[in-house]
């Protein structure tokens, strides 16, 4: 999803970010398009350590503060994959938090 937001003509008119993996800085300096990261906990992600997530951060921060809707939404205590395993008891409540973010959010920027 971050790669297909990115350069001068991302080629999705918006992405929703839910297990974020194998991207690096420059992939998210390159976002373009609307992107809503629903990102687990930092601390517990294989992919998306602390340090990173603060970088990532910063930088959709600062593309927000230029007009672009992107945002980071963190779900703590949820290790990588949480909302793919959204029906274990202990995923269920942030699992269906990010869903409907997602949701809320394509359908503000799809019509």
């Amino acid at each position: 999803a971050v790669l297909l937001a990115g350069g001068k003509t991302p080629a999705v008119d918006a992405a929703v970010v839910y297990h974020g993996s194998l991207i690096s800085r420059a992939d998210v300096e390159a976002i373009s398009a609307p992107v809503n990261f629903q990102q687990s906990d930092p601390k517990l992600d294989t992919q998306i350590n602390p340090e990173f997530y603060s970088e990532i951060k910063t930088i959709l921060d600062a593309k927000a503060k230029k007009g672009l809707d992107v945002s980071i939404t963190k779900y703590p205590n949820m290790k990588h994959g949480y909302a793919l395993r959204g029906a274990e008891a202990e995923n269920s409540a942030s699992a269906t938090a990010a869903f409907k973010a997602g949701a809320a959010f394509f359908k503000k920027h799809l019509q």
